[in-house]
């Protein structure tokens, strides 16, 4: 499913993605969107774009734009539904998009909130009937996204 504020781009993704890789891919609502098992959120709203009350329950969301503190894609129900927030760096993250900037102190200080390398130097395991929310926010940092790639490559046995 995918979903834009702009019809033609996302119907051409759609098209572009169905003949690529033979999938079934629907333009829907943003809502019907947020209501998949795993949620990618890759824009440069200023002004939220999933509200948590769209997430379901055992969602994975990734939210890979909005990287700027003027930007926002998650609303606070979308922070305070997670379980915990995952980082891309502790010493960056959260200082950097608006995603954490611009909610208030008590919602930012109420959620557990990980850095990324926790949770891939604990080589943890999200069951797939996992109920609960977790988020991923990322502003982007070029060498972890090199190294995660590289070992995704080798997990695959590529």
């Amino acid at each position: 499913m995918i979903h834009s504020r702009d019809a033609v781009s996302a119907h051409a993704l759609a098209d572009s993605l169905g003949h690529r890789f033979g999938l079934n891919v629907s333009v829907v609502d943003a809502e019907a969107c947020a209501a998949a098992d795993i949620v990618v959120v890759a824009t440069r709203a200023s002004e939220p774009v999933i509200r948590g009350e769209w997430l379901r329950p055992g969602a994975f969301v990734a939210s890979i734009g909005a990287t700027r503190p003027d930007q926002r894609e998650l609303d606070d129900a979308s922070l305070l539904a997670a379980s915990r927030i995952v980082v891309d760096w502790m010493q960056q993250t959260p200082f950097e998009t608006g995603d954490l900037l611009r909610p208030s102190r008590a919602v930012i200080d109420s959620r557990t909130m990980v850095d990324l390398s926790t949770v891939i130097g604990a080589d943890e395991q999200r069951a797939r009937d996992a109920p609960d929310i977790v988020i991923y926010k990322a502003v982007g940092i070029a060498l972890q996204d090199a190294a995660v790639a590289h070992m995704a490559y080798l997990r695959l046995g590529a």
